[in-house]
């Protein structure tokens, strides 16, 4: 696992990145390819072990007034060199829990991927309070297409639309998606914080020694970003 501090005091150089609130984009160099590659940020989880009504109880004291949070937002970036051709592996999970009765609107959402990777997984489902504990309905139907206004069409990227069954106070919604790519131009963006409130989040790296990470992070309150590295079996 790689952290950003200390990798950044050793690229020497810092690239491309736009920003909410705080927000990081990640370019790997290797000799003279760019690759794509994340940071690293953690908090604690505070609804571990808990019953569903004790969790929603919780978020609705700390955030009064909002309908969703996110709960937690993993992103797990694997760097591998396949005949010294970079290989890029994004593993994402996301999970927010509704605080609030008539959220229906909530269940329409839609998860965007850039046309150079090669989508392994997408899975997405609610979690609902039954019986003090929670049970999994799954999104059966996902609908992939690509989008368009007026004057732009946006060849570059897919797009799939899903709804989320079962939305309701206490619910959470979870998605999660797994997608490769061995196209070395395209840098990979992590928010760390946004309009809704959001915590529990981990950004990780792991890849070879042979590769460098340059990056960039910047936002109202970067302070909040914590790292950490190890080296483990010839990978940081």
């Amino acid at each position: 696992m790689a952290n950003g501090m200390s990798l950044m005091k050793a690229a020497g150089k810092l690239k491309f990145c736009f920003i909410n609130m705080a927000t990081c984009m990640i370019l790997l160099r290797n000799k003279c390819l760019l690759i794509p590659a994340m940071l690293f940020i953690l908090f604690l989880n505070v609804s571990a072990g808990i019953q569903p009504a004790q969790e929603l109880q919780q978020w609705q004291q700390k955030y009064p007034g909002n309908a969703l949070v996110s709960v937690s937002k993993q992103l797990q970036v694997t760097i591998d060199l396949v005949n010294n051709v970079p290989q890029t592996t994004l593993d994402d999970y996301r999970e927010m829990i509704v605080l609030k009765d008539n959220t229906s609107f909530l269940a329409d959402s839609k998860e965007y991927f850039n046309n150079h990777y090669d989508l392994k997984k997408l899975e997405a489902y609610s979690l609902v309070p039954e019986n003090n504990q929670y049970k999994k309905v799954t999104v059966s139907k996902f609908t992939k297409s690509v989008e368009m206004d007026t004057t732009v069409f946006f060849d570059d990227q897919y797009v799939y639309a899903y709804t989320y069954p079962a939305v309701g106070k206490g619910t959470k919604l979870v998605t999660r998606s797994v997608a490769t790519t061995n196209y070395a131009y395209i840098p990979v963006v992590f928010d760390f914080g946004g309009p809704m409130p959001a915590e529990n989040m981990m950004l990780t790296i792991s890849l070879p020694p042979e590769v460098q990470i340059i990056f960039r992070l910047f936002g109202n309150d970067t302070s909040i970003v914590h790292y950490s590295k190890s080296i483990r079996d010839n990978r940081i």
